[in-house]
C-alpha cells in the first residue's frame, strides 16, 4: 500500500493520517511533496517544483525498480513493540520493498526481514541502544534509525559484529536526518555517504 499526500502531511507532521491508496512510484514524489496547508507554504513552490524534478530523475535513474508488496501485520506489531515512530512505520507502509531497494550507496531492506535482521545476535547492541536497522551501506555498515530522536546514522559493522566497542557513540554516527530526508538525499546526491566513515566526514565538512 502506498500514502498519498495526505498521509505525508502525517508523516511530515502536519495534518491526519488519511487511508492508503494504491500504490506506485508516482507516490514517491508525492509522499515528499505534501500539498501547502497554508498561504506561508505557497512560497516554497519553486523549492517543491525543484525537488519534484530530483525525484523524477531518481526514479527515472533507478538500475532496477524494488518489488513492493505489504507491511505484513505481524511487523507491524514487532515494530510498535520495538517503540517505532509512527512516522517510520507510516514510511514503512508507503514503501512495503520486498526486497533490497537500492537508492545511490545505500540500501534499503525489505520491510518484512527488519525483524530478523535486528534480532540477530550481533545486533544485540542496537537493541540496548535504541537503535533499529533498515538497511546498509555498500560496505554493510548498517542503517540505524534512533527511535527516541526518529533520526539516521549509520553504525560500524565492522566493530558491532565483533564486539569490540564498549560505547555505542564511538561505532555510531547519527546524520540528523528523519527517514525521509535520508531517503530522498541518498536517492539524489551522489556525495550523500554510503557508510559510516563517509558519514563522519561528511558529518564534519557541515559542521
Amino acid at each position: 500500500m502506498c500514502l498519498g499526500p495526505k498521509s505525508l502531511a502525517r508523516f511530515s507532521g502536519r495534518g491526519r493520517r488519511s487511508k492508503p491508496v494504491d500504490c506506485g512510484f508516482a507516490h514517491l514524489i508525492a509522499f515528499f511533496l505534501p500539498r501547502p496547508t497554508s498561504r506561508l507554504q505557497t512560497d516554497i513552490g519553486d523549492a517543491l517544483s525543484n525537488l519534484r524534478e530530483k525525484m523524477k530523475e531518481a526514479i527515472d535513474s533507478l538500475d532496477e525498480v524494488p518489488r513492493t508488496l505489504a507491511l505484513f501485520p505481524e511487523t507491524r506489531r514487532w515494530l510498535e513493540e520495538r517503540g517505532a515512530p509512527d512516522d517510520l512505520i507510516d514510511l514503512l507502509r508507503a514503501f512495503p520493498f520486498s526486497s533490497h531497494a537500492l537508492f545511490g550507496s545505500v540500501s534499503f531492506s525489505d520491510v518484512n526481514q527488519i525483524p530478523e535482521y535486528n534480532d540477530r545476535p550481533e545486533s544485540k547492541q542496537l537493541k540496548v541502544n535504541g537503535l533499529l536497522e533498515i538497511g546498509s551501506g555498500l560496505n554493510g555498515d548498517p542503517i540505524v534509525v534512533n527511535l527516541e530522536t526518529g533520526t539516521v546514522g549509520y553504525v560500524s559493522h565492522a566493530e558491532l559484529w565483533e564486539g569490540t566497542a564498549t560505547d555505542i557513540d564511538e561505532i555510531h554516527c547519527d546524520l540528523g536526518l528523519s527517514v525521509a530526508e535520508f531517503f530522498l538525499a541518498a536517492a539524489t546526491d551522489k556525495a550523500f555517504p554510503g557508510d559510516f566513515f563517509q558519514a563522519l566526514d561528511f558529518k564534519q565538512a557541515r559542521g
